[in-house]
């Protein structure tokens, strides 16, 4: 719905302060945030509505009453992905020097969603064929269906935000959280807050394998249904916070806050997929049904947060 990419660089052999005072964030813990700085950086979003993003592949043979004798079939490395945010953010800050007063550097993530967001990703990628009781349906061949992905992802709030701050230093950090607020300031400071209240589904589903009829028998080949998945991954909020500090000397101080509240539900579901070999008799041959995977997971919020001192 909402999808911004903001970058700020600023790069010079001398920079000095400009404010007088570290850069400093004020987040709500609803989600707003407020920045100052020298050089600074604040993005904002608000979804509210619905959202959603579908996709199916059929990946099937189209004479299911044939049979196959001498051949090869193969299905492998086919990707079907539905994914969606209601908000979705890459912000990054770059700030670097050799020398000066020490000026600082700001981000500020804000993200708020009262949105509804649904993925839904289908696959069938299947081989079907008719044998009789006088003649199998596969012989002398080989059917692999491997490798195949199906995905479905979901999120409220999605934001990538990276800090780079090289210079002299100029003054600690701190941070003092309270019940509705979280003020932080630094040399170098990130902040990001998010808030869902909306509905967040992923669902994923499909068949994959080579399902015979009851009279379909296997002589003399090799069927495979191995390393396929199928994922639904739903989030009411997710980010990466990177901050970065080097430079000569002493590296400037630096603050990393991370705020996130989810209250709406998240739901993932993978339902109705299967993974098959169906038939009647098997002689002098192989099957092999390995590897595949199905997997749920939905997270109200997630976060992957890093500070980096370099030298």
């Amino acid at each position: 719905m909402n999808d911004a990419d903001n970058g700020l660089t600023v790069s010079a052999v001398r920079l000095d302060g400009v404010t007088g005072s570290p850069a400093s964030v004020d987040a709500g813990n609803l989600g707003s945030a407020s920045i100052t700085g020298d050089h600074v950086l604040s993005g904002t979003q608000f979804a509210s509505g619905t959202v959603g993003a579908a996709a199916q592949t059929r990946l099937v043979n189209s004479d299911a009453g044939a049979e196959m004798s001498g051949s090869s079939f193969t299905v492998s490395d086919n990707s079907t992905v539905a994914d969606v945010s209601a908000n979705h953010a890459v912000n990054a800050v770059s700030v670097s020097s050799t020398s000066g007063l020490g000026a600082n550097a700001g981000l500020a993530n804000s993200q708020m969603s009262a949105a509804t967001v649904n993925a839904t990703a289908r696959t069938d990628a299947t081989l079907g064929l008719s044998g009789s009781p006088t003649s199998a349906a596969i012989y002398g061949s080989s059917a692999t269906i491997a490798h195949n992905l199906t995905q479905a992802v979901a999120r409220g709030n999605s934001a990538d935000n990276m800090l780079t701050l090289n210079g002299p230093a100029n003054a600690a950090g701190t941070v003092n959280a309270g019940s509705f607020e979280t003020v932080a300031a630094a040399p170098a400071v990130l902040v990001n807050a998010q808030s869902n209240y909306g509905s967040v589904t992923a669902s994923a589903a499909g068949t994959m394998g080579v399902p015979l009829n009851a009279a379909g028998s296997v002589a003399s080949s090799a069927l495979a249904v191995t390393g396929n998945t199928m994922a639904a991954n739903a989030y009411g909020n997710a980010a990466t916070n990177q901050v970065t500090i080097g430079g000569l000397g002493a590296a400037p101080g630096a603050v990393l806050s991370n705020v996130q509240s989810n209250s709406g539900p998240v739901t993932a579901s993978v339902a109705g997929a299967a993974f098959a070999v169906r038939g009647a008799q098997l002689s002098n041959g192989a099957l092999a049904m390995s590897g595949n995977q199905l997997a749920a997971s939905a997270t109200g919020n997630i976060v992957n947060s890093m500070i980096t001192a370099g030298r």
